[in-house]
C-alpha cells in the first residue's frame, strides 16, 4: 500500500474524538502493543478488474434492448475471464499465501479473496505489524502500524487489502457497524390507536402490498409464484428459520417446503440482536413469491469486511435471481472512517465492483433507503451529520427503496381532531411533533428516535456525478424542501416556523422507487418466543427494510414471467418512468408529502421523497416484455 507509516498511526489515535470515543488526549501517550501472534485474522484481498471500462458499459448494455448483449448475462466464471481476475493469476497468490501457512478462498467472479490465518503469518505474508492501541475509555483498536507490502508481481493487481482495522471493544463495535433499517412503533407513541382506511390497513399481511402494488397480476392464475426462483437475503443477525414457515401458514399462504437455505459467510452465523430484521426480510420476500427459494447470506458484524464477503459469497454463487439488503449506514460517517484508516480508501469502489458483477450476472440488487428521513444517523448522536443518505443504498448499481405511508386516519392522543392521510404519501412521522414534544413521558432517547422516523432519501455526497439513467429526469436535478431542523457543530434544533426551501444539486439521486413502509401502517412479523422475549407473536413493524425484500421477490416473479431474469432495473426504469403508460405513479404533492426534509415536486416525476413513486408491477412486467 502507498500510504505513509504515519497516516494509519494517526488514523487509530484519531478515531476516538471522530467517532465520539472520549477525548484522545489520554491515549496520545499510550503505547501499542503487539497483537498476539497466535489471534485468528481475517484479511480481504480484492483485486483489480480486468477492463474496468468495458465492465461499465456492458452493465448498462445488458438492461439495452437496442444492443447485442442485451440479456447475455454471464457466469461467474465467464465474468472472470472477461473482467475478473485470471485463474492463473489468483493461482498465484494462493500459492503464495500458502507458504506462509495461510488459508485463501475465492469467491466467484475472482475478484475477492479472502486469507485467513495467524497473526503471526499473516504479519509475515502481508509485511506487516499488527499493534492493539489503547483510547481514553479503556477501548482497543487494532490497526496496522506500518504500510502493507506484497511482492510487485502479485501487488499489481490487488484494488484493496481490509480486514486489519476493527474497534475490539464490543460496545464501541455497534457504532462502527451497519444498522437494520427496521421500525417498531414505540409504547410511549402508540398514539394510533384506531386506523381506519379505504385501504385496510388494520390488515398487517402481506396481502396488503400484492393488492396495492398489483403484484397478484404477475401470479398467471397461480402459475408463476416464483418457481425456480431464488430470492436472496444479505443481513447480519441470525433467525429461525421455522418463524418464517409458521408466519406463512398462519397467514395462509401457501408455501413449498424447505425453500429457505442459510449460508454463514466465514462461518459466522451473526447474532441474535436484529434477529427480527432477518426474520422480516424472510417472512415478506417469501409470501410474496411464494414459490421461490429464499438463501440467506448472515454474518457477524465486522466494518467494511463482513459486507464485502456477504455481497461477494452471494453474488459469486450465483444462485439468486435477486438480492435484498436492508442494512446501511450514514455514508458521511463512512468517509470519515475512511480518512481514519479502518475503512479501506477504495471501499465504495469495491461495492459497486461487486454490484457491477451482479448486474452483468442479471441479479437485480435493491437496498433500503433508511428509516431517519433526510438525515441517515440521526437517531444516534454519534453517527449523526446532518442532511444525510444511507450507503450502500447511494450505489449507482443498486435499487434503492424507499417509504409511504398509506390512507388512513391517525386517532392521537391528547388531540380531538385525528390525523388523515387522504392519498398515499411520502413516509414521515412529522404529525405526531406536538405530542412528541409536549409528551414530557417520553425519554429523550426515544424522542429523538420519534422525531426522525420517515423513509431515506436525497442527495449523495459521495457520488457527486450524476447516474445516467437519471439525467434528463424531471426532478433530478431540483428539489423542494420544508426544513423543519438545523444542524450545527453535533446538534439538531427545530426551525419554527417550518421553513420551505427549493434549489437545484447534483449527485447521486435516492431513493429510486417506493412502497409502504410506515409503521403504523406496515406488516406484521412473527417470531418464536425464544428469541422474542415473550413472543411466539405477531408484532407490527415498519421501515424501508420491509420495502427492499418485497421488491426482490416481485422482481423474480417478473423474472419468470419473462423467461429470463430482468436484471438491473434502474437503466431501464427511468426510460419507463417517462413512457406514455408509465408503470409509475409519482407522489408529486407539496403538500404532506415529506421525509423530514424533501417533499413532492409538484408536475415532475421524480422526488428525493420517494423517487420515481410507487408501482403498477402488472404494467412494469409488460414494459420489461416489451
Amino acid at each position: 500500500m502507498k500510504h505513509s507509516k504515519k497516516y494509519y498511526l494517526l488514523g487509530a489515535l484519531s478515531l476516538s474524538l471522530a467517532l465520539g470515543f472520549g477525548g484522545i488526549s489520554a491515549s496520545a501517550k499510550a503505547k501499542s502493543t503487539p497483537v498476539n501472534g497466535n489471534k485468528q485474522q481475517t484479511f480481504d484481498v480484492v483485486l483489480k478488474s480486468r477492463n474496468a471500462s468495458q465492465l461499465t458499459s456492458y452493465t448498462y448494455a445488458v438492461t439495452n434492448k437496442n444492443s447485442a448483449n442485451y440479456r447475455k448475462y454471464l457466469t461467474p466464471a465467464q465474468y472472470a475471464q472477461k473482467f475478473g481476475q485470471s485463474n492463473a493469476t489468483v493461482k498465484q497468490f494462493q500459492n503464495y499465501f500458502k507458504k506462509y501457512h495461510l488459508k485463501v478462498t475465492v469467491f466467484g467472479g475472482n475478484s475477492v479473496l479472502v486469507v485467513k490465518g495467524k497473526t503471526k503469518d499473516i504479519q509475515k505474508a502481508f509485511h506487516v505489524k499488527l499493534v492493539n492501541k489503547a483510547v481514553s475509555g479503556g477501548e482497543m483498536i487494532q490497526n496496522k502500524a506500518d504500510k502493507i507490502n506484497l511482492p510487485k508481481s502479485l501487488y499489481k493487481n490487488v484494488m484493496s487489502i481490509t480486514g486489519y482495522a476493527n474497534v475490539l471493544d464490543t460496545t464501541n463495535k455497534k457504532k462502527l457497524a451497519y444498522k437494520s433499517n427496521l421500525v417498531k412503533q414505540p409504547a410511549a407513541l402508540d398514539q394510533t390507536t384506531n386506523n381506519t382506511s379505504t385501504d385496510n390497513t388494520k390488515n398487517l399481511t402481506p396481502q396488503k402490498f400484492i393488492n396495492r402494488y398489483n403484484v397478484s397480476a404477475l401470479y398467471n392464475s397461480g402459475q408463476n409464484l416464483g418457481q425456480g426462483k431464488t430470492v436472496g437475503i444479505i443481513s447480519f443477525a441470525n433467525f429461525n428459520p421455522s418463524d418464517a414457515t409458521k408466519f406463512w401458514a398462519m397467514e395462509g399462504i401457501p408455501v413449498k417446503a424447505n425453500r429457505i437455505s442459510q449460508v454463514h459467510t466465514d462461518g459466522n452465523k451473526g447474532t441474535w440482536d436484529n434477529m427480527d430484521e432477518t426474520t422480516l426480510d424472510v417472512e415478506q420476500a417469501g409470501a410474496v413469491a411464494p414459490q421461490a427459494n429464499i438463501r440467506v447470506y448472515t454474518s457477524n458484524q465486522n466494518g467494511p469486511i463482513s459486507m464485502i464477503n456477504n455481497l461477494a459469497m452471494a453474488i459469486g454463487e450465483n444462485k439468486v435471481d435477486s438480492l435484498s439488503t436492508s442494512w446501511g449506514k450514514n455514508e458521511k460517517i463512512v468517509a470519515q472512517e475512511q480518512k481514519l484508516g479502518i475503512v479501506p480508501k477504495q471501499y465504495f469502489n469495491i461495492l459497486n465492483l461487486l454490484f457491477k458483477q451482479a448486474a452483468v450476472q442479471g441479479i437485480s440488487s435493491f437496498v433500503a433507503a433508511g428509516d431517519n428521513g433526510a438525515y441517515e444517523g440521526a437517531t444516534d448522536s454519534e453517527l449523526t451529520t446532518g442532511l444525510a443518505v444511507s450507503e450502500p443504498a447511494t450505489s449507482p448499481y443498486v435499487t434503492s427503496t424507499g417509504g409511504t405511508s398509506l390512507p388512513a386516519t391517525y386517532k392521537i392522543k391528547g388531540q380531538s381532531q385525528p390525523y388523515q392521510v387522504k392519498k398515499e404519501r411520502a413516509w414521515a412521522d412529522e404529525y405526531l411533533y406536538p405530542e412528541i414534544h409536549s409528551n414530557k413521558k417520553i425519554p429523550g432517547a426515544l424522542k429523538r428516535q420519534a422525531y426522525f422516523t420517515a423513509g431515506g432519501g436525497g442527495f449523495s455526497t459521495i457520488y457527486k456525478n450524476m447516474p445516467a439513467y437519471q439525467k434528463g429526469v424531471s426532478g433530478t436535478q431540483t428539489f423542494r424542501a420544508e426544513q423543519r431542523w438545523n444542524y450545527s457543530k453535533g446538534k439538531f434544533s427545530m426551525v419554527n416556523p417550518v421553513k420551505v426551501v427549493t434549489g437545484t444539486k447534483q449527485g447521486r439521486n435516492l431513493p429510486d422507487v417506493s412502497a409502504n413502509a410506515d409503521e403504523t401502517t406496515g406488516y406484521n412479523v412473527y417470531m418464536s418466543k425464544a428469541n422474542n422475549g415473550g413472543g411466539g407473536q405477531m408484532k407490527p413493524m415498519g421501515g424501508t427494510s420491509i420495502v427492499s425484500p418485497q421488491m426482490a421477490a416481485a422482481s423474480v416473479l417478473m423474472s419468470q414471467s419473462n423467461g429470463a431474469r430482468v436484471g438491473f432495473w434502474n437503466p431501464t426504469i427511468y426510460k419507463f418512468a417517462q413512457s406514455s403508460d408509465s408503470p409509475f405513479t409519482p407522489l408529486d404533492s407539496a403538500e404532506n408529502n415529506t421525509n423530514l426534509y424533501y417533499t413532492g415536486q409538484p408536475g415532475k416525476l421524480y422526488n428525493q421523497a420517494t423517487g420515481l413513486g410507487t408501482i403498477d408491477f402488472g404494467k412494469l412486467n409488460q414494459q420489461f416484455k416489451n
